[in-house]
């Protein structure tokens, strides 16, 4: 259950749950994982997390 009265303590609570099964899932050969960051409007920037296929062709990204 969540306590959203503490929004922070909740995202860490969160976060640490999700770190704790990251640390736990093995490496998958088959999956490229990146990391990026999208600016928003207000210049604060977002990461994401970007996973391929590693044998995937190149798509170009239309805009």
């Amino acid at each position: 259950m969540f306590d959203l009265s503490d929004l922070e303590g909740t995202r860490a609570g969160v976060r640490a749950f999700a770190e704790a099964i990251a640390a736990q899932t093995p490496d998958e050969p088959s999956v490229s994982a990146e990391e990026a960051d999208a600016v928003r409007p207000d210049g604060s920037t977002l990461p994401i997390g970007l996973l391929r296929p590693t044998e995937a062709a190149f798509i170009r990204a239309v805009k």
